[in-house]
């Protein structure tokens, strides 16, 4: 069996996997209709050339159908890209109320330095990220991203007893200078969701295990979660936080209960998505990503 601690693109579930990070409607829905309702109807979609960025803007644009926004421009980057100066100029011309952003890795510095070097403030045409947590906003400096937000279920600056005494926890393992994110308290919710079944099961057998964390649930950092037995993800609280100038998020919106998790959205068909990943899958040659590292490719 399986522990998958990261909020994903969804369109599967498997009876071998625990999904512990967010399903697309208990993150990229819901923040997509608050940044829409707060900032405007005209979006602009960047992300790196990989699947989930493909798949969450194919969701965002029939989401922002529904919204009656619009998607001004849709571009995609290569792992490792350094000059988004030309990304920052045609966002200047383009004039988006809001930019959706799902860049993976060190290439969030760059991105972020080329939009402040042309003058685009966060308190004017913000920036909403799916895949920038604590760790690597750290990597920043803060005048290129105070200001932007972040989608997530989880931020270490979540004021509730339970997340108090896991980052006090945390930090006198690790050290005040190590910050927690959301992928972090999924992987710890996915050992301890093993661990609670083992002693409930009184057994190590994988299949017992399994089932016996179809019933659990766990008051975890980020609040109460449930595995939900028909496609074994969890039951989590969307949440929109704010970059404040201690590279940390303030939290700005927040449901006040955990959601039902769909990994297939209701507003696509089947057929529709499984095209989408067939097509993506033989572009990319039967990989994942537009980029194959050449150890990679000879396998």
């Amino acid at each position: 069996m399986l522990f998958y601690p990261l909020q994903y693109e969804g369109l599967e579930e498997s009876k071998y996997i625990i999904y512990t990070g967010a399903a697309p409607n208990q993150q990229i829905i819901p923040a997509v209709t608050w940044a829409v309702k707060t900032f405007g109807a005209r979006v602009y979609l960047i992300g790196s050339d990989y699947i989930f960025p493909h798949v969450a803007n194919w969701l965002i644009k029939k989401q922002l159908t529904l919204l009656q926004a619009t998607t001004v421009q849709e571009r995609y980057v290569a792992f490792g890209s350094h000059d988004f100066q030309h990304v920052a100029r045609e966002i200047q011309q383009l004039k988006p109320d809001i930019i959706l952003n799902t860049i993976n890795g060190d290439a969030n510095a760059d991105f972020f330095h080329a939009l402040k070097q042309a003058g685009i403030q966060a308190e004017k045409l913000p920036v909403l990220s799916f895949s920038l947590a604590e760790a690597g906003i750290k990597t920043i400096p803060i005048e290129d991203i105070q200001g932007h937000y972040a989608a997530w279920n989880y931020f270490q600056s979540l004021s509730n007893p339970r997340n108090r005494a896991f980052v006090r926890a945390f930090q006198k393992r690790y050290g005040k200078a190590r910050p927690i994110t959301d992928p972090m308290e999924a992987a710890w919710i996915g050992i301890h969701l093993w661990a609670k079944a083992v002693r409930s099961s009184n057994s190590s057998n994988p299949l017992v295990i399994h089932h016996a964390i179809l019933q659990q649930s766990l008051n975890a950092p980020e609040g109460i979660v449930t595995v939900d037995p028909n496609n074994r993800h969890l039951w989590k609280t969307p949440r929109i936080g704010k970059v404040n100038a201690h590279h940390q998020f303030d939290i700005v919106w927040s449901l006040d209960h955990a959601i039902r998790p769909y990994p297939y959205p209701i507003f696509i068909n089947k057929a529709e998505y499984r095209k989408l990943l067939e097509t993506l899958y033989m572009q990319w040659g039967e990989h994942w990503s537009a980029y194959q590292p050449t150890a990679m490719a000879t396998h």
